[in-house]
């Protein structure tokens, strides 16, 4: 499974982004695309076109994902990289993400990440929903690797960064 992180200009640059670790970890299994509200990207494009894809973002249709039996038909996922506001308008604003398959998540434990204000209660970062993606698709080892890779992130990263 390859995951396309479709992030934000503002993501792209900001300390706190777990996207970057997420593929500077799994480099084989991650892109990092940046969104563009007029020129969709010709890597989504052609992922959705030639692919089993489905995008990660919570709609009223989408299927939690409890167990591999839910992930095994998708080759790709798109991820949207950003604060859960610029997520929303990120999925928004982009038609060729809406009549795809919409998968979500049901954490069960709380989120580690701590490094910015206002975050949703259940809400994941973006190097946390692909480790429990990883681990529900029974890849533990590279989830575990991410999860190391994101709590040294968190322990290293300075306090009280502005979001």
């Amino acid at each position: 499974m390859h995951f396309y992180l479709l992030t934000h200009s503002r993501e792209l640059h900001k300390p706190t982004n777990t996207g970057r670790i997420t593929r500077d970890t799994l480099p084989d299994r991650v892109s990092i695309i940046e969104w563009r509200r007029n020129k969709p990207s010709d890597a989504i494009l052609s992922a959705i076109n030639t692919t089993q894809i489905a995008v990660l973002y919570p709609t009223p249709d989408a299927i939690t994902v409890t167990s591999n039996d839910n992930l095994t038909c998708y080759d790709n996922v798109i991820v949207i990289d950003g604060t859960w506001q610029e997520a929303r308008k990120i999925h928004n604003k982009s038609p060729y993400l809406h009549p795809l398959p919409h998968i979500q998540l049901a954490p069960t434990t709380p989120s580690r990440f701590n490094l910015r204000r206002n975050q949703i209660e259940n809400g994941l970062c973006t190097a946390e929903c692909i480790s429990e993606l990883l681990a529900i698709s029974q890849n533990r080892r590279e989830a575990e690797k991410l999860d190391l890779a994101l709590d040294h992130f968190i322990a290293t990263a300075p306090r009280n960064r502005p979001s």
